[in-house]
């Protein structure tokens, strides 16, 4: 809640919502939905006028139920959810367009749209490889998640971005960074607990943003543990963040979350 309470501080319409976790990353995103909780959470988000975009994480995997993905589908749809990112993993290419098409009819009964978000760091790894499966499965509600650090890492460019279908594009998430990083875990390291404001870092965000779908909502995802640590509270660290998102998205007609 205090999440929707920080987001309205800011001005921020939307949140981007954890509604299913895997157990073994329960440490690092908590994740209890009873029914008290949803209770108050649906309350603070009508006193707000804060509601959900997207939800984080549904991954699509060799021995995963996806009907067990309904429950946190059906919270997050309750709070005015658009779209679900998942993580497909799979070394077949036929099994992996055909699950992530069932995953698609499972969040299209929610209204929601389902993002491969592309990463190196589990699952399918590129911007090409997402868009085979997204083209392969061939769902309307069905597309990518361009979060900006794994779009660089990935080796993507403004470019692509500009040749890309952009309807194919259901979800951005802004965050900057170097364009260089250390060998071993420092991209897992950046990803989960460090990345750098927008504006701050090395990424052409600017150029990227102009080909962003147009009335796209962005969701502003800056992990900032070294202010955390210098006792920077969440209200500000969500400010700063928040305000070099605004920086280098205006004077464009899109929404941050």
């Amino acid at each position: 809640m205090e999440l929707i309470s920080i987001a309205a501080a800011l001005g921020c319409q939307h949140v981007c919502l954890f509604t299913h976790v895997a157990p073994e990353a329960l440490n690092l995103f908590p994740c209890n939905w009873d029914i008290e909780t949803r209770r108050a959470v649906k309350k603070r988000c009508e006193e707000t006028g804060v509601s959900a975009n997207s939800l984080e994480y549904f991954d699509v995997f060799p021995g995963i139920d996806l009907d067990s993905y309904r429950k946190s589908l059906e919270i997050g749809a309750e709070l005015g959810a658009r779209c679900a990112t998942t993580h497909v993993h799979a070394e077949d290419l036929a099994w992996a367009i055909d699950n992530f098409a069932r995953f698609c009819e499972i969040t299209a009964e929610f209204g929601i749209s389902a993002s491969i978000e592309f990463t190196r760091l589990c699952g399918v790894a590129t911007l090409r490889e997402s868009i085979e499966i997204v083209k392969g499965a061939n769902m309307g509600n069905g597309g990518i998640a361009l979060d900006t650090l794994h779009w660089f890492r990935s080796g993507a460019d403004v470019d692509d971005l500009i040749r890309l279908d952009r309807a194919l594009v259901k979800s951005v998430q802004i965050s900057d960074g170097p364009l260089d990083i250390p060998p071993g875990d420092a991209y897992g390291i950046e990803t989960v607990f460090e990345r750098r404001i927008p504006g701050e870092g090395e990424f052409p965000l600017r150029e990227l943003a102009q080909y962003f779908p147009p009335g796209m909502v962005v969701d502003v995802e800056v992990p900032l543990q070294s202010y955390r640590q210098r006792g920077v509270g969440a209200l500000e660290r969500a400010r700063l963040a928040v305000d070099g998102a605004r920086r280098v998205l205006s004077p464009m007609s899109l929404t941050t979350a």
